[in-house]
């Protein structure tokens, strides 16, 4: 099932909840935005988010980050409608993606996940829209930044909202037909309430990029009718008994009314919405307490049958390459191979992931299309 979270922002003063008062959940999220606190240079501003990462962390959760034009007050974002619009987005990326791996480089003992801008593919009022063809080089240099001072970060594209999500995903492929990220990110407000829209759509996702986890950064209960809270505790539990293989991570949007007016899941006066709140937390608490996941053992799919040889790992796009229990990026990270490392290879492969048995250890890698390689030792 889900991991969930929780939408909330450090600077807003019913923003920032209690860590004890979100129990249960695995995840916060929030944007790293220096317009929020004018005059903070960098460092300062990576002690003030460090600080708040740290006391969700000492509360069991992990920070899921939005790296967006928010960042800096230094920069000038370029406006679609200028006539020299992409060379001065190129030009704006490359001093983005610098800010971006300084935050990383700063951040780096935080062990926090990275969503690389916002709704970038439908411009709204709470969005900065960003033409596809010049997100897809920044996406792809924000993830190599990153990665190049924190390979262990989670990285994903920017929550996508529009009725066209994979279309834009597809558009931000490199020439070997891969994303440069981690997870895909998907904002499904309008699809919420049809379980069956929502689940179509998770479905074209995960068959369109089967290595990839799906984690819904934001979703809400789609509006303000009398019954809603009602209605979205409903279907709050049609979600979490139909959708579960779909989606690794679900994080609520927001915690409170005051942040954006009808989206908290607390009113303005910081009473709880019931009763989807108590079910929200409800699931949370089952996701994640009391009993043993499927997760904590190692399952080879039981037809696995080993490959001739023995086998060397001979390329990996970053220092190491994890292995989980599971063959997708959901399966607990249970250790890492290196280069020059040997193993004993099993078939089949699963969804791009191979089984592996080292010397001392044991567990499914990802291939990544290429990006990981075994070679045969002795040819």
């Amino acid at each position: 099932m889900p991991e969930y979270g929780m939408n909330i922002d450090p600077n807003h003063p019913n923003g920032r909840p209690d860590p004890a008062a979100l129990k249960g959940m695995k995840w916060v999220r929030m944007v790293f935005n220096a317009e929020q606190r004018p005059g903070e240079n960098l460092a300062q501003l990576c002690a003030f988010y460090g600080g708040v990462i740290d006391a969700y962390a000492r509360e069991g959760m992990r920070t899921l980050l939005i790296l967006n034009h928010q960042i800096t007050t230094q920069l000038r974002r370029p406006h679609v409608f200028e006539p020299d619009y992409a060379p001065r987005f190129a030009e704006y990326t490359g001093r983005f993606v610098e800010l971006c791996q300084e935050i990383a480089r700063k951040l780096i003992d935080k062990q926090i996940a990275y969503e690389i801008w916002n709704e970038q593919d439908q411009a709204s009022e709470s969005a900065i829209g960003v033409p596809v063809a010049q997100y897809k080089p920044l996406l792809a240099e924000a993830c190599r930044k990153i990665r190049a001072v924190d390979p262990k970060a989670t990285l994903m594209n920017g929550g996508l909202v529009s009725s066209t999500p994979v279309e834009y995903l597809l558009a931000c492929r490199d020439e070997h037909h891969r994303l440069p990220v981690d997870a895909v990110a998907l904002h499904p407000y309008t699809r919420f309430y049809n379980t069956a829209g929502l689940g179509t759509d998770l479905n074209k996702i995960s068959k369109t990029f089967s290595s990839l986890p799906l984690w819904l950064t934001e979703f809400h209960d789609g509006g303000l009718a009398p019954d809603i809270y009602t209605r979205a505790r409903d279907q709050m539990v049609k979600f979490d008994a139909e959708l579960p293989k779909a989606v690794a991570v679900a994080m609520w949007y927001c915690w409170s009314d005051r942040m954006n007016p009808g989206f908290g899941i607390v009113d303005e006066a910081d009473r709880p919405k019931q009763p989807v709140y108590a079910k929200y937390f409800d699931l949370a608490v089952k996701g994640t307490g009391g009993t043993k996941s499927p997760d904590d053992d190692l399952l080879p799919a039981p037809e696995v049958t080993p490959r001739e040889g023995r086998w060397k790992l001979v390329k990996i796009p970053g220092g190491f390459v994890n292995l989980r229990t599971h063959p997708d990026r959901r399966g607990k990270d249970i250790g890492d191979l290196h280069v020059g490392d040997e193993v004993t290879m099993f078939n089949p492969e699963v969804n791009g992931w191979v089984f592996v048995k080292g010397d001392n250890k044991s567990g499914w890698v990802s291939l990544q299309a290429g990006a990981v390689k075994f070679e045969k030792i002795g040819g």
